[in-house]
């Protein structure tokens, strides 16, 4: 049997999860946790934590990429080899070589090393979603001529690369298709139940692999964020996979419909009422306000109104947040009327996002969906595009005390080094543009002398403090 575990957002569906893992647990039986990739260790830290030595005995905690090696380390398939990233790049690089003069739109820039990785990672996206060169072509015919061709040069690159890649043992973007057809024949998840949870979508290598698991074990619970009744659009991209991974067995629906996690009810009932054209507020309580708009205009007035009423009252302009379901229809006018009013304002959407951090737009949705966490370098780039400090965009899990002063250290004290990126190290007194402000402990109190003198603490007050 396959279960569907439902709820919107802060519904309680992975504690479902972990108590039903418990009960499995004391029980005595096998139990086998696919998360994503970046919370494995949480959760597996979770799940110990919280069952002791025992979760060692009866449960293991995988993700989609760790999966295939789990499962040829017992079942053997472990010495293939596949093309790494690298390898990818170069192999994509020879194959546009051999098909850069039967290119349409594409043959210009074939031999330019960003266009040799973006078609790498074309081809490695295709492969996720289970496209491939057949389905290409056979779409050829249906689409307009200016499409056509960007469509056609994309079927014969990634031909082209097929039939190379072919001759190393395959491509790794390969690998989860691969162990989707081998798993099959290998009965790792019979007996065992399956709990697949915190993912918001799957890609079509997934699914096959879902599929796989389900013909195999005792029974497999999916969570998935999600409201059957919702008919708003919220949630039409986790529509697809929930529905997807019905197809193969009997599946049963267990729907949470309270909202635990919202630290207040008019948190609860906006979660559950913003999208909706019908909503009656008399339950919204005093911290939410809606505002009926009688066009794209008003909605932006509106909003400027409500920021310049936060800043009278002592906001800072970095504290506010608009956010738009689509924020290409307000381009041009919500940055022109916060203008206006006297608001700055720095406009961002996930097409501009990914183009300035090399990243595709699905990244940036995984990035907000939880599923991944960017790598250390992105993070970087983020910092520096957002202005905000790592620790900041990581939710704050590090207090951090500058490393000269003491002095606690939020984004609006944090030095910055020589390129402008923040350095969480020091504060901005300490340290400013890549320069240390002071040479000795002498330079340092007076600097600190200055900042902390007050009314009631004068400088010498507190030279004194200091250098006692």
């Amino acid at each position: 049997m396959l279960y569907r575990v439902c709820g919107r957002s802060g519904s309680g569906k992975t504690e479902y999860m972990l108590s039903l893992l418990g009960d499995i647990i004391s029980s005595g039986g096998d139990a086998v946790v696919i998360v994503p990739e970046q919370q494995s260790l949480d959760y597996e830290r979770l799940v110990f934590t919280r069952f002791g030595d025992r979760a060692n005995l009866r449960c293991e905690i995988l993700n989609f990429e760790r999966l295939p090696n789990r499962t040829y380390r017992e079942y053997g398939g472990l010495s293939a080899s596949s093309l790494d990233k690298a390898g990818r790049d170069m192999l994509m690089a020879t194959a546009l070589e051999n098909v850069a003069e039967d290119l349409e739109v594409y043959k210009n820039v074939a031999s330019d090393v960003d266009f040799v990785k973006n078609a790498a990672g074309q081809v490695a996206l295709l492969k996720q979603n289970g496209i491939s060169t057949e389905m290409l072509e056979n779409a050829i015919e249906a689409l307009p001529r200016s499409f056509a061709g960007k469509i056609g040069d994309i079927a014969k690159i990634a031909k082209e690369y097929e039939k190379l890649s072919s001759q190393f043992g395959g491509d790794s973007a390969d690998s989860l298709t691969t162990y989707a057809e081998k798993l099959e024949k290998m009965p790792f998840f019979e007996e065992k139940t399956v709990i697949i949870d915190s993912f918001y979508s799957f890609t079509c290598q997934e699914h096959r692999i879902i599929d796989a698991i389900a013909r195999q074990a005792r029974d497999v619970y999916i969570s998935f964020l999600y409201d059957p009744e919702d008919r708003t659009g919220t949630f039409d991209e986790t529509e697809g996979s929930f529905l997807r991974v019905s197809r193969v067995v009997k599946t049963k629906d267990i729907i949470l419909p309270v909202n635990h996690r919202a630290s207040s009810s008019a948190l609860a009932f906006a979660e559950e009422h913003i999208w909706k054209s019908t909503t009656d507020t008399a339950d919204a309580g005093d911290s939410l306000h809606f505002v009926a708009c009688r066009s794209l205009f008003e909605e932006c007035e509106a909003a400027a109104a409500e920021v310049t009423r936060l800043i009278g009252q002592g906001m800072r302009m970095r504290d506010i947040a608009i956010i738009a379901r689509t924020s290409s229809q307000y381009d041009g006018v919500i940055d022109a009327v916060l203008t206006k009013h006297g608001i700055t304002a720095f406009m961002s959407s996930k097409d501009e996002l990914a183009e300035k951090l090399y990243v595709t737009r699905q990244a940036v949705s995984r990035w907000e969906n939880g599923e991944t966490t960017p790598n250390t370098e992105t993070l970087k780039l983020l910092s520096k595009f957002f202005d905000v400090s790592i620790n900041t965009l990581l939710g704050t899990p590090r207090n951090l005390i500058c490393q000269c002063c003491g002095m606690p250290l939020d984004d609006a004290s944090i030095s910055h080094n020589y390129d402008g990126t923040f350095n969480e190290d020091y504060c901005k007194w300490c340290y400013a543009d890549g320069t240390y402000t002071y040479r000795n402990m002498d330079d340092l109190i007076e600097v600190c002398v200055k900042n902390m003198a007050s009314e009631n603490f004068t400088e010498e007050q507190v030279r004194s403090y200091l250098k006692g």
